[in-house]
């Protein structure tokens, strides 16, 4: 059997090119003021900062992000 040259990574760039820094900063943002408004509204400050503490992770994580 023939083996596949590409790498995961490789196929995965090619399906989710590269997001610029600036542009996973902003859809941070965006995520933060909608959990917190979420969390505001129907949990409490516990969820907030799971939730808080999660995003940031991801943020970290470039590919989780580009595709949120």
């Amino acid at each position: 059997m023939k083996k596949h040259s590409i790498t995961v990574a490789e196929n995965l760039e090619s399906h989710y090119p590269s997001m610029p820094k600036n542009d996973i900063k902003e859809r941070q943002k965006k995520l933060l003021e909608l959990t917190r408004t979420s969390c505001e509204d129907k949990l409490n400050d516990e969820y907030l900062l799971l939730c808080e503490k999660l995003i940031n992770k991801m943020t970290r994580k470039k590919r989780t992000v580009e595709r949120a």
